[in-house]
């Protein structure tokens, strides 16, 4: 289990998201690394827009859910 981190503002999807100055930009960016029992935070000023729906699939189980 493991602490992960996005903000839109100064985050890179390049980044591993383990640290505020680490953060991954996007929900997107983070799914594609969660596992199951994750905690992901999500910064106060996060701001994500897109021109299409998104869809995203986190790792998470009923018995060991991922948390935002």
């Amino acid at each position: 289990m493991a602490n992960l981190y996005v903000r839109s503002t100064d985050g890179n999807n390049s980044d591993n998201g383990t640290t505020w100055a680490l953060a991954k930009a996007t929900v997107a960016g983070v799914a594609a690394i969660d596992a199951a029992g994750d905690t992901i935070y999500l910064s106060q000023d996060h701001n994500e827009t897109t021109a299409s729906s998104v869809s995203v699939a986190l790792a998470g189980t009923l018995a060991s859910p991922t948390r935002i």
